[in-house]
């Protein structure tokens, strides 16, 4: 990996996308019942409308990559999506289920094209003597679901439970620098 640069920067990636996962998918529920008053029920609505970019957005992502502009742009598109829609989430304060579920589609668009980005370049580098990376590859995951609780554990001792969105915009902005020095496929 260490002769790989790009490599590593596939993995840091992902590893943030899965950081951003472990983070909201501990700390939005709580957020939008404990703090903003949202029932479960309308959660339920929200959470099913957030999840439909995972449906509609990966495959014509990738075919975008392939065909015109490769990973890199849609890395860097995923990112700013997220960043922004993040930003979003910690300064709007409304009960509104519409507005709830455009923000957190709006993450998952981003998400999504970060995963299917970094998942395609991923494996166009590899190739079938490299099962020890793929094993690390697919390691990201279990590593940003025992990194997130223990950081934002710490964050929230100190900050409102809306803070996390903002640190969390931060956090997943490192992997702008990234994005943009990616050798991009094509």
């Amino acid at each position: 990996l260490l002769k790989r640069p790009n490599l590593e920067k596939i993995f840091y990636l992902m590893f943030l996308l899965q950081f951003f996962y472990a983070v909201m998918v501990i700390y939005t529920p709580i957020y939008l019942n404990q703090t903003i008053g949202l029932p479960w029920d309308q959660l339920g609505i929200i959470f099913t409308v957030m999840l439909i970019p995972f449906i509609l957005i990966e495959y014509p992502a990738g075919y975008l990559a392939d065909k015109y502009w490769g990973e890199k742009e849609l890395l860097t598109i995923g990112l700013f999506i997220i960043i922004i829609s993040l930003i979003l989430i910690f300064l709007v304060e409304t009960k509104s289920i519409i507005i709830w579920a455009l923000l957190l589609f709006l993450t998952r668009i981003g998400a999504s094209l970060l995963e299917i980005m970094s998942d395609t370049y991923f494996f166009k580098k590899i190739n079938h003597n490299d099962i020890a990376l793929i094993n690390s590859y697919r390691s990201t995951r279990p590593l940003a679901y025992i990194f997130a609780p223990f950081i934002f554990g710490l964050i929230l001792y100190i900050f409102p439970v809306h803070y996390v969105f903002l640190f969390l915009a931060a956090i997943v902005s490192t992997g702008l620098y990234f994005s943009l020095t990616l050798k991009d496929t094509k």
